[in-house]
C-alpha cells in the first residue's frame, strides 16, 4: 500500500465470514507492505473515523502463515487494530479509538518500535504468547492496562506508558518458559 492512501471500511461484513462475521477485517495470510511516510501516512478506518465509532471494524488480522509491515500508518475505530499470530512490525504507527486491544499478539512475532497506542477500551497492547519487542513507544489512555503480557517473551524498552486505567505494564503468567525485560521505560499513572 502506497504512501497516502486511505483504507476505508464498512462496519457490515457482507459476507458474513473471518473471526467476527458482523465486522470487515483485514485478513493476511500471505504478506501485506504498508509503507507510508511522514507527511504522507496511510490511514486504515472505518468510513467515518471519530473518537465514538471505536469498533466500527474489525481490524487487520495476521494468520499464522502471514507477514505485516506497518510504518507510517493510522489505524482506528477497529475492534483489534492488529491481530497477530504471524510475523509483524509496526513502525512509527498510531492506533486509537478501538473497542478492545490495540494489539494482541497471539503466536509468532511482534515488533512495535515509534508506536501511539491509545484510547483503546481494554489493553494498548495484550502479549499472550509468542515474541513482543516494544520500544520507543507511548502506550496511554487505555481504559485497562496499557500493556498485559500473560506468556511468551516480552522486551521493553525506552517506552513512555502513562494514564491507563487499571496499570501501566501489568505481568501475569503460570508459564516457566514466559519471560520479560523491561529496561529504561518510564511508567506513571
Amino acid at each position: 500500500i502506497d504512501p497516502g492512501v486511505v483504507v476505508k471500511f464498512n462496519s457490515a461484513d457482507g459476507q458474513g465470514s473471518g473471526v467476527d462475521s458482523n465486522r470487515i477485517e483485514l485478513i493476511m495470510e500471505g504478506t501485506l507492505v504498508a509503507t507510508g511516510t511522514q507527511s504522507e501516512p496511510i490511514q486504515f478506518y472505518y468510513s467515518t473515523p471519530t473518537a465514538t465509532n471505536k469498533g466500527s471494524w474489525y481490524g487487520v488480522r495476521v494468520t499464522t502463515t502471514g507477514t505485516a509491515t506497518i510504518s507510517h500508518s493510522v489505524l482506528r475505530n477497529t475492534t483489534y487494530a492488529i491481530y497477530s499470530q504471524g510475523t509483524t512490525s509496526l513502525t512509527d504507527v498510531e492506533i486509537a479509538y478501538g473497542s478492545s486491544y490495540g494489539v494482541y499478539i497471539a503466536s509468532g512475532k511482534m515488533t512495535i518500535l515509534r508506536a501511539n497506542i491509545h484510547h483503546q477500551s481494554s489493553y494498548g497492547v495484550h502479549a499472550s504468547n509468542g515474541t513482543t519487542i516494544i520500544n520507543e513507544s507511548t502506550i496511554s489512555y487505555n481504559s485497562n492496562s496499557g500493556v498485559y503480557h500473560s506468556n511468551g517473551i516480552i522486551k521493553m524498552f525506552a517506552n513512555l506508558i502513562y494514564r491507563n486505567s487499571s496499570y501501566g505494564v501489568y505481568i501475569r503468567t503460570t508459564s516457566s518458559t514466559a519471560d520479560a525485560s523491561l529496561d529504561h521505560n518510564t511508567i506513571a499513572y
